[in-house]
């Protein structure tokens, strides 16, 4: 059995395998390599951006650092917040699952995806 802990991500969290970070609402999260080579997550306020926090800075940030190795799962959501992100991770080499249409709630940013 797999036993994942799940908490809202703070800044200067250092990601840890087996949980799972939940981005705050108001902020952007971003993955960031240290100089001892761990990554950590910072949480700033961005006002240039609509979304806070916004799935594609999140996703960049993070496939900078993991590359091939990094897996995003899109789920339900509006918009195409996250399109930018996840054709940083294909561009990478990575991998993105989307929801299936019949179980979406709204399947705004998975067609989004599935035209890219």
């Amino acid at each position: 059995m797999l036993n994942l802990k799940v908490k809202e991500a703070e800044d200067g969290d250092v990601v840890m395998p087996g949980i799972i970070y939940i981005a705050p609402a108001g902020y952007q999260t971003l993955f960031q390599k240290t100089n001892d080579g761990k990554t950590i997550l910072k949480i700033v306020l961005d006002e240039s951006k609509l979304y806070k926090p916004s799935i594609d800075v999140t996703i960049h940030s993070a496939s900078l650092i993991y590359r091939d190795r990094l897996l995003v799962v899109i789920l339900t959501g509006m918009g195409t917040d996250g399109l930018i992100g996840c054709s940083e991770v294909k561009r990478q080499r990575g991998h993105v699952i989307a929801e299936a249409e019949e179980s979406c709630i709204v399947y705004g940013m998975p067609k989004a995806l599935k035209g890219s």
